[in-house]
């Protein structure tokens, strides 16, 4: 790749961290109007330096999206097969499932590479190609890898029926007599029209959108090469693109949909479609709890949890005054802690808020053969059975008690249920700067055919007085060809070490009798310089 300089607007992240891939195929083939598609990707980086970040009417910034501008495929020299090939090729070094492409053209035949990576990886893809021309001749200027010929090209990839070409208001009588299968001419219905009536049909399927820029009128975008009238106005695509179904809905009962953006072919523009931010922008809009997907939540977070259940083994033995046999995971989620301690012997038992994740859990311990008590309840005001050797709470799972009173509350319910000599270990988020005290991890996870990418960010927004701040997850997932995405945020607490000594004498019931700030019996809280965990031990007097 071509390293870019200025880069697209807000593109801050690095590859390894981002959502969002954006890059540029500079390729330009036989021309027989205009020049300059091949200095598109240049222009549009220039030109956005122009527009906002922040969109109201969306109230989205891409500035707290990750998306990484990685530069330029290198084309070097040849045929234009040849030239798209290492195109191909440099795309399928860095593209991997889970992160959504953005590609700037480039004359539209710069699609083609694209979509020869993504079509064998996605077998359900669909393609929605906006557009003033079909490009479906066989050649054009005595070349099949032309921009006239893009579409017949990308359809010798994916079968023609998975293709919908909307906007068309020129072109020869060949293209409209080939009939292609989904073909919707702006002369027969309007393009936002056509685009709506599709989306029953695209909502099922991965979607792969791609923008020619003259599908807006040359009023719009009087750069382009292939100028034709009456297109659309920037207002009108921005609607089109807005009506598309977002990545993760679930219409019906059916299965999510990517939604993902295509290039734009850019001859010589110099003034890019203000619909721009906000294609960006809705493109990643995906609002859904990850506990509508607790076989995905598990998979992402299936990490480290050998040490983290090595060192719980560790204190059970080390601080408690009574034989620790039955444990209690409060808030276990999908079971990350509860599954491997049942496997090494312990009566386990677990509550959650969530009823998806105890139905979810029970399933995996039912299939493990493990007994285990399952129960949905707030871990403010439960009450058990019979009392536990010990409890734990993890992955800072009391932060979302967002008082002290609710604190108070949790920690006078824990120890109602614990044993005298028994424990209660939980671990929290701690501020290690007030200055930038926030922090984001992604990572990937693959088991089978699916593959998780997962992105959290803790400790955002960080309010000092009420010592809350935001909390945001997103799981982005690829699995059989489809792709989904479920998101949430929601506000958690931080606690200071002394402040919790002191809640925990107020509560009653326990004593504090160690911390930690990490999972290793020698990483003691008191020794920290710049903790961002706290766990703790408390022994139930």
């Amino acid at each position: 790749m071509i390293p870019a300089e200025p880069r697209f607007i807000a593109c801050r992240a690095s590859l390894p961290d981002a959502r969002i891939v954006l890059f540029g195929i500079p390729f330009e083939g036989a021309v027989n109007l205009r020049r300059g598609a091949d200095l598109g990707p240049r222009d549009l980086r220039i030109a956005s330096d122009s527009i906002e970040t922040y969109s109201p009417a969306l109230n989205r910034d891409l500035e707290d999206l990750a998306i990484a501008d990685i530069g330029d495929c290198e084309l070097g020299t040849g045929t234009p097969r040849e030239r798209l090939a290492r195109a191909r090729e440099e795309v399928r070094r860095f593209w991997k499932p889970g992160l959504l492409p953005v590609m700037l053209g480039g004359d539209h035949t710069a699609t083609l590479p694209v979509i020869e990576v993504l079509a064998p990886a996605i077998p359900e893809l669909r393609i929605l190609q906006l557009d003033a021309h079909p490009d479906l001749r066989e050649e054009f200027l005595g070349e099949r890898y032309n921009y006239a010929s893009a579409m017949a090209r990308v359809m010798d990839v994916v079968a023609p029926e998975r293709v919908f070409q909307v906007g068309m208001r020129t072109g020869t009588r060949e293209e409209y007599q080939r009939k292609a299968p989904n073909l919707y001419p702006a002369h027969a219905i309007h393009p936002v029209e056509a685009v709506r009536s599709l989306v029953p049909e695209l909502r099922r399927h991965p979607l792969y959108v791609t923008i020619d820029v003259d599908v807006l009128d040359p009023s719009e975008a009087p750069g382009t090469g292939a100028p034709e009238p009456c297109g659309l106005r920037a207002i009108e695509l921005v609607e089109i693109i807005r009506a598309l179904p977002h990545r993760g809905h679930r219409p019906h009962g059916g299965r999510p949909c990517l939604r993902s953006l295509g290039p734009h072919r850019h001859h010589g523009l110099l003034d890019p479609p203000r619909g721009d931010p906000h294609v960006v922008g809705t493109g990643v809009t995906t609002p859904k709890s990850q506990y509508s997907a607790p076989r995905y939540y598990e998979i992402a977070f299936d990490m480290n949890r050998k040490q983290e259940v090595d060192f719980l083994v560790h204190c059970f033995r080390r601080f408690a005054t009574r034989p620790v046999r039955t444990v209690l995971d409060i808030a276990c989620g999908t079971g990350p802690h509860l599954i491997r301690l049942a496997e090494r012997g312990y009566r386990m038992s677990g509550l959650d808020l969530s009823r998806d994740n105890i139905d979810f859990l029970r399933e995996r311990a039912d299939a493990k053969g493990l007994r285990v008590g399952l129960h949905v309840a707030d871990m403010t005001r439960f009450r058990l059975p019979r009392p536990v050797d010990a409890a734990i709470c993890m992955q800072d799972s009391q932060g979302h008690l967002l008082t002290n009173d609710a604190i108070l509350a949790h920690l006078r319910c824990v120890a109602r249920a614990v044993r005298k000599g028994g424990l209660y270990i939980f671990d929290r988020y701690m501020c290690s700067s007030w200055t930038d005290p926030a922090r984001r991890w992604s990572w990937t996870r693959r088991r089978g055919r699916a593959t998780v990418r997962a992105t959290f960010e803790a400790l955002k927004d960080l309010d000092p007085v009420t010592q809350t701040f935001q909390e945001d997850m997103e799981l982005e997932v690829l699995e059989n060809g489809a792709r989904y995405v479920y998101h949430q945020s929601h506000s958690s607490r931080m606690v200071f070490p002394q402040e919790l000594r002191a809640l925990v004498e107020l509560a009653g019931g326990f004593d504090l009798i160690d911390w930690f700030y990490g999972f290793k019996p020698h990483l003691k809280l008191d020794r920290a310089h710049h903790p961002l965990l706290m766990v703790v031990i408390l022994r139930k007097r």
